[in-house]
């Protein structure tokens, strides 16, 4: 897989032999099954991010849970803010899925500004997770800090909660 970040350089795909078998990270979301094998070229974070879903993915022996965003990516807010940036990262199995017996897996990340320690962006990957991003979406653009969400009580049992525990 080559690509790029929404708002970078658009995916190049180099004259190398095999090529034709080369996906850019725009296609990849249109996958109907796992490939066999799998190459991600370049370093980045953006390639970070698509080979920690790939690994999810593979555990799962699925292709694609569900992914949502809002805010900036770690990769636009180190750009932006320099290496003050922090991020808040984890997996874990959502709680219902524990009564399910269903091998479910999400993924969570928070990217924040180390200085002000205002929230840049939220990521997620799994089960329903535009109704949990799309919660976190106005109090981003308003300002909402670290703090904040380490402080907030959260409903038990969701998803979004765990949002609130990430150390």
């Amino acid at each position: 897989m080559i690509g790029a970040e929404p708002g970078g350089i658009d995916p190049l795909k180099p004259n190398i032999p095999g090529i034709e078998h080369a996906i850019t990270s725009r296609e990849m979301f249109q996958l109907q099954q796992l490939p066999k094998r799998l190459v991600i070229v370049g370093g980045g974070y953006i390639g970070g991010e698509f080979s920690s879903m790939m690994i999810i993915a593979a555990q799962l022996g699925r292709i694609f849970l569900q992914a949502a965003t809002v805010g900036i990516a770690e990769s636009k807010a180190r750009e932006q803010f320099g290496e003050s940036v922090q991020c808040y990262r984890t997996q874990f199995e959502p709680l219902f899925h524990s009564i399910t017996q269903q091998n479910e897996q999400a993924m969570i990340k928070l990217v924040v500004d180390g200085d002000s320690k205002r929230v840049l962006g939220a990521h997620m990957v799994g089960g329903h997770v535009a109704d949990v991003i799309q919660s976190l979406a106005v109090a981003i653009r308003k300002g909402i800090t670290k703090q904040d969400i380490d402080e907030t009580i959260g409903i038990h049992p969701t998803t979004g909660e765990e949002f609130l525990t990430l150390d």
